[in-house]
């Protein structure tokens, strides 16, 4: 926020199949709903699971969504309804929240099933909840085989109260991260100074259980299970990897995996010890480059595409595969692996974990045995759920729709040229950069960056700018959307201006920033066509084949041709505006209705949908959200898992099946 502008995100047509109208609230609620504020469609959110699906070759068990981006029970229904089983969460809120949402979602499925009976005697069961009936539900929800993965190295009461949800909910099967054999090393860090125990039966206990680590009894203790957390070069958390070396370092490569396979084993006195152990935890978000961007051919963008995807193969084959092989020979169990985030899940499915490991197997192992040794292999996209501007241009062509939208308004009109919408840093999401969010609909309207309440927009034309207005030597006008000696404000503010000092003063409509620059590199055009108020051709995001054609075989080597063609083209067009306009209007993939800069002007008090660039954080920040089905409303709902857990209530720990089981039996 405050920097320069993400130049692969400007100067184009995003979202072109979705409709704004879509998002439209029904029976007039819009006039009753104080913007800003979240407005999630299901019916978008199921298309897009089934998108999921589809990329995941038919297979959900293969997807361990991360619920951070989503947060909502209602939500996360319908993932479950979709056939959903495992998940990812990040906070013991969500762990929590996730876990009275299955309970409650199950308990409702059950007694659908159940014969119907009248209010009296419903109440009257509901209060006995006799032993049988509390046996047959517990059996069946551990027949669901719900698994929550919280992929976080929690510590201190962060753990403790991960495993008071364990107890309370023991039919969900749970896991945390570690990252290091130190993670729980002592009684006081695994929080087993806090039993319940009564102090003669603990040091009764003690006496028993002297030999074991303290992370081996606190699995015994709430049978939270453990993936070992490994960091593949994102260096935000786990046991550091390394990409292998040779043999000049074999031995340091060894090291590192030695560290990590230390991680896995439960007990340091027993290398065999490998209780409450799941598997791996493999997360390459570094591995996160945008393949689409503004201007960008299809062919550009598959080859981006094809960069970022042989960036994953090597590592996966030079870091993954190697350290797994070591594992399996160091005698760990099967395990499961888990992988991926939105950006390279897609990459991730293509590779085969299993195959790479028959090549590194031992003399008289069967190819059977080691494929068997993964049992499974999850990828954790969740920010797919909702899709917003920057997984658009990770993953383009996986027909997914944005299904999470801020709905905002026109509190002002400024300047000329200049608009500002209600939906500030405190509504969207202004850490991934700017433009932090792309209204819907209106390509020409290009977000600046945002105060605490303010989305500042600037009026752009398709290609960048408006037309240019004026000469302001003359009358003092200037082109719209440019700046002025003296004017900083939103994303200009402490960004420098590029060109020679004449541009200072009288001259200052035609500065260069240092975006308009950079996209002219990107088209292979002169700086000097760049400035703010010019259009320039081959810049708008629906240009035509041929001038994408001209541009990649220029650096394929073929002659200057369609170079030269290019810069006569643009000679033209810069002393014909009208020839702008026609060969816009020819331009055979501009969409119908798309707005060509001069007559998408807003009014104060117009209602807008913003598809924000990063959505996680954005749902984080609301309280509460509009809920549509298809643009019927479901309701106005909380945002329940937003936040942290500072000081939460006990969970009553669950009776544990042999009690119920001996209660049963008692009842008879």
């Amino acid at each position: 926020m405050g920097g320069l502008p993400d130049a692969s995100r400007v100067g184009g047509t995003w979202f072109p199949d979705v409709d704004p109208e879509e998002w439209a609230l029904p029976d007039g609620l819009a006039s009753h709903v104080i913007t800003p504020a979240l407005v999630i469609d299901l019916k978008k959110v199921r298309r897009n699971v089934a998108a999921v699906k589809r990329a995941l070759g038919g297979d959900l068990n293969r997807w361990r969504p991360h619920l951070k981006t989503t947060k909502m029970s209602v939500v996360w229904l319908e993932l479950v309804r979709a056939g959903v089983k495992n998940f990812k969460v990040a906070t013991t809120k969500e762990a929590a929240v996730l876990a009275v949402t299955l309970e409650t979602y199950l308990d409702r499925d059950d007694s659908k099933r159940k014969t119907e009976t009248s209010f009296a005697e419903k109440a009257s069961f509901a209060e006995t909840k006799n032993a049988k009936d509390q046996l047959r539900r517990r059996l069946m929800k551990e027949k669901t085989a719900f698994d929550v993965l919280v992929a976080y190295p929690l510590c201190g009461p962060a753990r403790d109260r991960l495993s008071c949800i364990a107890k309370a909910f023991p039919w969900i099967r749970w896991s945390c991260l570690v990252e290091a054999e130190e993670a729980f090393s002592t009684d006081e860090e695994a929080g087993l100074e806090k039993t319940n125990v009564a102090s003669v039966e603990r040091e009764k206990r003690r006496k028993t259980d002297d030999k074991k680590s303290a992370r081996r009894r606190r699995f015994e203790d709430d049978n939270v299970g453990y993936f070992v957390d490994v960091n593949p070069g994102m260096h935000r958390t786990g046991a550091e990897a390394r990409r292998r070396g040779g043999a000049a370092k074999r031995a340091e490569d060894a090291a590192f995996d030695a560290r990590i396979w230390r991680a896995c084993v439960n007990d340091p006195a027993n290398e065999t010890a490998y209780l409450g152990f799941r598997g791996v935890h493999f997360y390459e978000g570094h591995l996160s480059a945008c393949v689409a961007r503004a201007g960008a051919t299809l062919v550009e963008t598959e080859i981006a595409r094809s960069r970022r995807a042989d960036a994953c193969a090597a590592l996966y084959e030079d870091v993954l595969a190697p350290l797994l092989t070591y594992l399996r020979g160091k005698g760990a169990p099967p395990i499961e692996l888990v992988t991926s985030g939105t950006p390279g899940f897609t990459h991730a499915l293509e590779f085969d974990v299993r195959d790479a490991l028959v090549h590194g197997m031992e003399p008289g192992e069967t190819p059977e045995t080691v494929r068997a040794w993964v049992l499974s292999h999850r990828v954790s996209p969740g920010t797919v759920v909702f899709h917003d501007w920057r997984g658009e241009r990770q993953n383009p062509g996986l027909e997914l729709t944005p299904a999470a939208v801020l709905m905002a308004r026109v509190v002002s009109l400024p300047a000329r040229g200049r608009a500002t919408l209600d939906c500030g840093s405190k509504a969207i999401a202004a850490e991934a950069g700017d433009p932090a969010g792309y209204v819907l609909g209106h390509p020409t309207w290009r977000a600046l960056a945002c105060s605490e309440e303010h989305m500042p927009l600037v009026m752009d034309g398709l290609a960048y700018a408006l037309p240019e207005s004026r000469d302001a030597r003359t009358d003092g006008e200037r082109p719209s959307g440019s700046m002025v000696a003296g004017e900083v404000s939103g994303i200009d503010a402490g960004s420098a201006y590029v060109g020679p000092e004449a541009y200072v003063g009288p001259e200052a409509s035609t500065r260069r920033r240092p975006w308009d620059v950079a996209l002219a590199k990107r088209f292979q055009m002169r700086p000097e066509d760049a400035i703010p108020g010019k259009i320039s051709p081959g810049m708008d995001a629906g240009m035509d084949g041929r001038r994408g054609r001209d541009r990649l075989g220029k650096r394929a080597g073929t002659s200057g041709e369609g170079l030269a063609d290019t810069n006569a083209s643009r000679n033209r067009t810069r002393n014909d505006e009208a020839s702008i306009r026609r060969n816009q209007d020819e331009d055979p993939k501009e969409p119908e209705g798309r707005h060509s800069g001069r007559d998408d002007v807003p009014k104060r008090g117009d209602v807008v949908f913003v598809v924000p660039e990063h959505v996680c954080p954005t749902v984080n920040l609301a309280e509460h959200a509009v809920v549509l089905d298809g643009g019927e409303l479901v309701g106005v709902m909380d945002v329940e898992a937003r936040g942290h857990e500072l000081v939460p209530s006990d969970l009553p720990p669950a009776a544990t099946i042999r009690a119920l089981r001996k209660a049963a039996e008692g009842s008879e």
